[in-house]
């Protein structure tokens, strides 16, 4: 019997479980939406209960199936009842598509696609083998970052001998326009000067002690389009290397907002990482864009 799991669908219903998979380090394999070459442990996600395979209960293949049941719209996550016949475990609801647009229940989504998971693999007889997270002998790190949407001198003060006290160097992810100052409610503000480069003194000092200062955008606003975010991150990677003589390798991106030409123009930046809103509620992987 094969150990990968199948993906069977269209590939942008599969996005999902293939974020959870990739984080939990399990073999898979996308074969589209002919389910002729199913393996042991298989994943459909449609609106329909595939009569052939339910009709062959006698296989020893495994379905985890994601159904579109209109009478469980208003039933929170938690509580969707997951029902077992024969060899297929069904989901009432397409859940794991949610995942693409980083919703706000994405910890309930993969809490409970991981549990589906786990019981397919008991229902197969098979363990359930990933990626332990916290490696062991290896002691637990912890990591600190920040987000400066501005300069606020008491702020970062307070930081500073906070993190001093406890030998604890952190992340700093600058935005240069520091417009977040002066509005948060009207979307996009544009000053007409950054106020950043003024306020640049708190900023050498954490250098100083040892901090990672990194790209926060020159303006707080993720674009649809892929020049303005590749522009929005080369000039403010350009502001950082004049003003602080640093070369930024990772980004945030502003409100934790993130889509296919946010993740293209970071390749083409020459970004090394992301600490953006992608991985609230599980760990770090590498998003599914275009295959």
């Amino acid at each position: 019997m094969d150990l990968h799991i199948s993906l069977f669908g269209k590939r942008e219903l599969l996005v999902g479980w293939q974020e959870l998979l990739e984080q939990e380090k399990i073999p898979f394999e996308y074969k589209g939406e002919n389910r002729k070459n199913s393996s042991g442990i298989n994943v459909l996600v449609d609106s329909v209960l595939p009569k052939k395979e339910l009709a062959q209960r006698g296989s020893k293949a495994v379905w985890v199936v994601e159904l579109d049941k209109q009478d469980t719209r208003n039933t929170p996550i938690s509580k969707l009842p997951i029902k077992q016949k024969g060899n297929f475990l069904i989901i009432p609801r397409n859940i794991s598509p949610k995942l693409r647009k980083n919703p706000p229940d994405r910890i309930e989504i993969l809490r409970l696609l991981r549990k589906v998971l786990i019981k397919a693999f008991a229902l197969a007889k098979l363990p359930y083998i990933h990626c332990w997270y916290y490696p062991q002998p290896s002691p637990t790190i912890f990591l600190f970052r920040q987000d400066i949407d501005y300069v606020e001198f008491r702020g970062l003060n307070n930081l500073l001998k906070l993190t001093h006290k406890f030998n604890i160097r952190g992340t700093y992810f600058v935005n240069i326009s520091g417009e977040e100052e002066f509005d948060e409610e009207i979307g996009h503000f544009r000053l007409a000067e950054p106020t950043t480069p003024q306020r640049k003194e708190i900023l050498l000092t954490l250098i100083k002690h040892g901090h990672e200062i990194a790209n926060h955008g020159y303006w707080h606003w993720v674009f649809d389009d892929l020049k303005e975010n590749l522009n929005n991150l080369r000039r403010a990677d350009q502001y950082l290397s004049n003003l602080f003589k640093v070369k930024a390798v990772g980004f945030a991106s502003p409100g934790g907002k993130w889509n296919k030409s946010l993740a293209l123009a970071m390749e083409q930046a020459g970004l090394l990482y992301s600490c953006s809103g992608l991985s609230n509620g599980g760990f770090p992987y590498y998003p599914f864009l275009d295959k």
